[in-house]
This record gives structure tokens, C-alpha cells and sequence, in this order.
């Protein structure tokens, strides 16, 4: 019953163990992708949309600006790419990436996983898999477009972030 005992409490350790290892090691590996600078005045629709969200007050995205009154010709769109892989073995909750706005950022249009734009729709990033984040800021056309980013997630309900450069070369 003794050798039962101390096998029973070894096995316990071991798996206490497996437990602490696996939560210490779960991360999400981001990768910064391109960047692609779109004139607004190509994107007429986009354009206008956006001034009739901000005007209403019904824009979803986020404000970077007190003042979000912008022209199409004296502005930029940058979209930012982002690949997020979860090679853990849990589900990535809540992945997001938010843009640090440099003086002239206006608004920020997304952030999120795109095939899971859905209102509503809890953004997942299954083990063992990649996702594409696309963030779009729209800016004053002088400003440049490397930018820091905070990308965020929760792993096991835990918040985790990791700060990261983007709009540099990867090369």
C-alpha cells in the first residue's frame, strides 16, 4: 500500500509538471507580413462611407484623433498584415493587434481576424493554425508608415500582448 501510495504522488508531480510546462509555453508566434499604402482617392465608397460613420457617429472602428474630419486628397490608407500562428494545443481567444497612432492618425478601420468579422462572432485562432490580421489606418498623407503595435489574445483566460515594430523590412 506504501509503494501504491508514493507511485500515486510521483504521478501527481509528474503531471502537476506537465501541467505547469504546458501553461508556461503556451504562446502565439506573430509575424509581421507588408505594408501597403492605397491612395483614399481610389476608394471613393470607402471614402464616403467613412465620412457619413463619423458624421452619424456609427463608426465601428477606433478613433486615433480628437479631431476626425479628414479630405481624401490630403490622406493615406496604410493596411498592415499580420500573421498570427497558434502552435499551442488550446484555442486563442480575443486576438486583436491596436495600432500606437503617430500625430496625424485619424482612425483605425479593423484589427481583427478578418474571416471572423461577423458581429458578434468570438475571434478564435484554433490550435495549429494560421491567421491573417489586416489592420487599415487612415493618416495625414506626410506621415510615415512604420508604426509600433500592440497585438493582443487570451490563452486559458489569461490576457497576453506583445509589443511588436511594424512597416520595417523583414529583411
Amino acid at each position: 500500500m506504501k509503494a501504491a501510495g508514493i507511485i500515486l504522488i510521483i504521478l501527481c508531480i509528474a503531471a502537476l509538471a506537465g501541467v505547469v510546462y504546458y501553461y508556461a509555453s503556451s504562446s502565439l508566434t506573430v509575424t509581421y507580413i507588408d505594408c501597403v499604402a492605397t491612395d483614399p482617392m481610389s476608394r471613393p465608397e470607402l471614402m464616403e462611407s467613412l465620412k457619413t460613420q463619423l458624421e452619424e457617429d456609427t463608426f465601428a472602428g477606433l478613433k486615433l484623433a480628437q479631431e476626425t474630419a479628414f479630405s481624401p486628397a490630403d490622406s493615406l490608407l496604410y493596411t498592415w498584415t499580420v500573421r498570427i500562428s497558434n502552435r499551442t494545443r488550446i484555442p486563442a481567444k480575443a486576438a486583436e493587434i491596436r495600432i500606437i497612432p503617430l500625430s496625424g492618425d485619424i482612425i483605425q478601420l479593423n484589427g481583427t481576424v478578418e474571416t471572423m468579422l461577423e458581429p458578434g462572432k468570438e475571434t478564435v485562432i484554433e490550435p495549429g493554425r494560421d491567421e491573417l490580421i489586416r489592420i487599415t489606418v487612415l493618416t495625414g498623407s506626410g506621415v510615415h508608415h512604420v508604426r509600433e503595435a500592440i497585438v493582443s489574445w487570451y490563452l486559458w483566460g489569461m490576457p497576453f500582448s506583445q509589443r511588436m515594430t511594424i512597416g520595417q523590412s523583414t529583411r
